[in-house]
């Protein structure tokens, strides 16, 4: 692109910047990343929570965002081209960083996702409906997980495990997703059929 920008609104919660990056969704703006996370990278960008606001595309792009930006986050900051690439890096680096948590990925329906979010470090990417929640490891993890698929599920979305400490106890009982799925099985059998890929994680 020409031109890319971040626009970086400081928020109280993460749910307070999820609700602000529905009404972007919601709006004929048409950003490349909509992304609330808690204050993990405050060396970044101070604040309990923030949303951040992807562009790219022309001058004229970034200028009408920042001009209906001004009505949505009358306190938003900018961050173009290189300036930018510090938090981009950031955001990239921040799984491996979290490595020693449970990850959960919880998928819905953009406005749908709210009603399923635990509490605990969030980062929701808000234009493609998916949360991830990083857990402290514990031995009743995997029901309450399960618990959280089921009541997901009942709104069309899903609570699975993305990642997990290696050594972790019990690692094996956690909800990956795809258990029991015929399909899955049928998949694995015919292009992993001595179960090299993923060990321990594609749990068919």
């Amino acid at each position: 692109p020409e031109i890319s920008a971040a626009f970086v609104v400081p928020c109280a919660s993460v749910p307070e910047a999820h609700a602000l990056l529905l009404k972007v969704f919601d709006s004929k703006l048409r950003p490349v990343a909509l992304e609330a996370l808690d204050g993990r990278l405050k060396h970044i960008v101070d604040g309990d929570a923030f949303a951040l606001i992807g562009v790219e595309g022309s001058r004229p792009v970034i200028d009408r965002h920042y001009r209906e930006l001004k009505t949505l986050a009358p306190r938003r900051g900018i961050l173009e081209g290189a300036v930018a690439d510090p938090l981009w890096a950031a955001l990239r680096k921040l799984p491996e960083a979290l490595r020693d948590f449970v990850r959960l990925r919880i998928g819905a329906k953009p406005h749908d996702l709210p009603k399923l979010l635990p509490s605990a470090p969030l980062w929701i990417s808000a234009g493609t409906g998916v949360a991830r929640a990083d857990l402290e490891p514990s031995p009743e993890l995997p029901r309450r997980i399960r618990q959280w698929n089921e009541n997901a599920q009942a709104m069309g979305g899903y609570a699975v495990v993305e990642s997990a400490p290696v050594g972790m106890p019990e690692r094996d009982r956690l909800p990956w997703g795809g258990s029991g799925d015929a399909l899955m099985r049928g998949l694995r059998d015919l292009r992993d059929p001595k179960r090299l890929l993923n060990p321990g994680r594609v749990q068919v």
